[in-house]
């Protein structure tokens, strides 16, 4: 699996300066406008003549760059779920107790989806166009995802931390909510990421003061995971 890691400009390089097109960059290129044009108009909207024109090529050499458009897509979320488990791993591997783990699992997913909004649009929104092998492919990364969040909720359970309740019933509602960030809030959001990844983490974790003293059949059905004393 690639980094999920942003990367940054050197410091002393000059944003004007000429860069050299290598095929790696060529190829990235590719995905990026891809990505953004079925993202924005739809993978059904888009077909391979529309796609070469973006890239300025010929429409008949768009088979030296890739295989199909379905190969295409199918790559595009594929790597997209890779990389985003890569970057939330990465970022939960640096908290301790099950806790501040939630919070960085909510926080690196709320974070990579933003920096990558094209790719996670067609994450959520795509994969009906996929074919059905490669739909179960994409399937079973997505079922790796939930169960390492799983995990971490679980282990909360064991600990006392969360309240007892299904697992699958849990990691869905999490999921479900976090993946929808990219289609509520655009770039022109009157939210920063921060105050998103403040107000998501609210909505899916509510405090010790505002459950704790609530019996069981009270706790609001939004809360799916609270704390106990």
């Amino acid at each position: 699996m690639s980094s999920a890691r942003p990367d940054h400009a050197s410091p002393g390089r000059l944003l004007s300066a000429p860069l050299l097109v290598r095929e790696p960059d060529r190829h990235q290129h590719l995905r990026e406008v891809a990505a953004s044009l079925f993202a924005n108009r739809g993978y059904a909207n888009v077909g391979l003549r529309q796609l070469a024109e973006h890239l300025g090529i010929q429409s008949g050499s768009i088979y030296s760059h890739i295989e199909s458009k379905q190969v295409l897509l199918y790559e595009l979320i594929r790597d997209h779920l890779e990389n985003l488990q890569d970057h939330v791993e990465w970022q939960v591997k640096k908290s301790a107790g099950v806790e501040d783990k939630l919070r960085a699992f909510i926080a690196g997913h709320i974070e990579f989806q933003l920096q990558h909004r094209a790719l996670s649009q067609l994450s959520v929104l795509e994969l009906r166009s996929l074919e059905p092998e490669y739909r179960r492919e994409i399937a079973d990364l997505q079922v790796r995802y939930r169960e390492y969040l799983e995990g971490i909720i679980g282990d909360g359970m064991k600990a006392g931390v969360f309240h007892s309740q299904p697992l699958s019933v849990a990691s869905h509602c999490v999921l479900g909510l976090l993946s929808s960030i990219v289609l509520w809030f655009g770039e022109d959001a009157a939210f920063s990421m921060e105050q998103l990844i403040k107000h998501y983490t609210a909505m899916v974790w509510p405090s010790q003061r505002r459950v704790a003293n609530l019996p069981p059949a009270s706790r609001p059905i939004g809360h799916s995971i609270g704390f106990e004393n």
